[in-house]
């Protein structure tokens, strides 16, 4: 039966259940991976609760014990104690409770009462805006789509599946395969030889693409970039470090063959027929791109989950991960590091789409002797980088280092087949392969006109062993 207040009915709740939940997580802290899928803050009707609950979060999110004792500082911590009703009844909340065994189905009943009140908030809305003749019906529905959307999109009851039912996808999936002209079963990068490697970006993937800085990882980010939403894959970049219109400058110059520094300044005619010419190529590419700074693997979470849903992203890309921050100021930078990597994989395999992201590389690479080639170790700051990754993949240019030649003497310059131009020959390493087999391939650089294009077969295990193991003995 409704409850009517002075103000009308009391909107849907259980408060009495949301202690329960809050005491169960308080004697049994293991129970919160139970329930992470179905509740957050908001799903909580009282206030204090909301608090609460998300002081334990917190706590595990740092990786901290919780029980009574650090819940309450937590609390004091974010100045809500008082707010809640203090130590005493932080302690209260388990005094009716045995164990955490029935957590789930007191948890589903919190957060039902939460979509019910959820759906009266929209429906108020919804009434508002039916009323008002100045806001039209097509932005109404709208609304209703997407806030209905957002509910039914939401975290599952439940996530296990079946032995039986997975195998039946892999099944489905090899067939589609089957049934393709292309050997490509993944997202294209635009270079052939790492596409035959690799298959293509793979779903649930996380991919690292590290070097030193100026080595050119944001010209190969925005090939792969461009490569994926020009063959129809929805990509969403997010650059910590450019501008959208920086970005957009040097697709826009790789697309005419000029150098990115030639759009700042007054242009020749011939430059803007070929702009003319070129411009349309752009105009309905899906390529979206985030240059917000100061980001958190939060931010990036959220933002990645809503274009998924708005715009069907295909792929992520994220330059760079060691420009992202981390608010838990009790870890150190490796740590912190450590946190966003492993963000970025739960990204890749919750939304089951590839994930690259750009990393620096430590000073060492530039102290080691030959032609200093990145290996596994020199990733800065985290160890954890590495473990988190399916594919680790390192840009070198030997001609950065003073080489005129590659160990095996062929040149690190190149006349490309468009026209008479000088390229850079680099290479890239892939180092890690969780699904595949490491390698190095040579492509082509144009660091002006941030052109990266195939050059060479790609040189497989055991020969990639050989150079690294040359490396080392010339090391320093």
């Amino acid at each position: 039966m409704k409850t009517l207040t002075d103000i009308g009915y009391l909107p849907p709740q259980a408060v009495e259940i949301e202690t329960v939940v809050l005491g169960a997580l308080l004697i049994s802290p293991e129970a919160v991976f139970e329930v992470a899928d179905l509740l957050t803050a908001e799903s909580f009707y009282k206030d204090e609760n909301q608090k609460i609950f998300q002081s334990i979060i917190d706590l595990e999110r740092q990786n901290k014990k919780i029980d009574i004792l650090t819940v309450t500082e937590q609390l004091r911590k974010n100045k809500h104690l008082d707010e809640v009703g203090g130590a005493l009844y932080i302690a209260q909340l388990t005094e009716r409770i045995a164990s955490a065994s029935h957590i789930r189905q007191h948890s589903l009943i919190v957060a039902e009462k939460y979509l019910k009140r959820q759906l009266i908030s929209i429906g108020a809305e919804l009434q508002k805006q039916s009323y008002d003749e100045s806001i039209d019906i097509a932005d109404s529905l709208e609304y209703a789509d997407k806030s209905l959307t957002e509910l039914t999109i939401g975290k599952s009851a439940e996530n296990a599946i079946s032995v039986g039912n997975s195998m039946n996808q892999v099944i489905d999936e090899l067939e589609k395969i089957q049934n393709k002209d292309s050997a490509i079963t993944g997202i294209p990068s635009g270079l052939t030889t790492l596409d035959r490697i690799t298959g293509g970006w793979q779903n649930s993937d996380l991919v690292i693409l590290a070097a030193r800085p100026s080595m050119g990882k944001s010209a190969i980010m925005l090939k792969w970039g461009k490569e994926a939403a020009s063959m129809g894959f929805p990509v969403l970049l997010f650059s910590l470090e450019m501008s959208h219109k920086q970005l957009s400058k040097r697709l826009l110059a790789g697309e005419i063959e000029a150098e990115p520094r030639t759009l700042n300044s007054k242009l020749p005619n011939y430059l803007w027929d070929s702009i003319s010419t070129h411009l349309g190529k752009f105009s309905d590419m899906p390529l979206y791109m985030d240059d917000r700074s100061g980001l958190t693997i939060w931010d990036v979470k959220a933002t990645a989950r809503r274009m998924v849903r708005k715009y069907g992203i295909k792929l992520i890309i994220l330059d760079y991960l060691q420009l992202m921050v981390h608010k838990d100021k009790s870890q150190n930078r490796e740590q912190e590091i450590s946190t966003i990597s492993r963000g970025l994989k739960g990204i890749a395999k919750e939304l089951d789409i590839p994930v690259i992201a750009l990393s620096q590389l430590n000073r060492q690479v530039e102290t080691r002797g030959g032609f200093k080639r990145p290996m596994l170790a020199d990733l800065r700051e985290s160890g954890a980088i590495e473990q988190d990754a399916d594919i680790v993949i390192f840009l070198n240019r030997p001609k950065k280092y003073g080489f005129d030649e590659f160990d095996d003497k062929e040149s690190t310059s190149t006349t490309c087949y468009q026209g008479n131009t000088a390229y850079e020959v680099a290479e890239l390493i892939i180092a890690k392969h969780r699904n595949g087999s490491t390698c190095m391939m040579k492509i082509t650089h144009n660091e002006e006109m941030t052109a990266i294009e195939d050059y060479h077969r790609p040189i497989e295990e055991p020969e990639l062993r050989n150079y690294y193991e040359k490396e080392v003995e010339n090391e320093f």
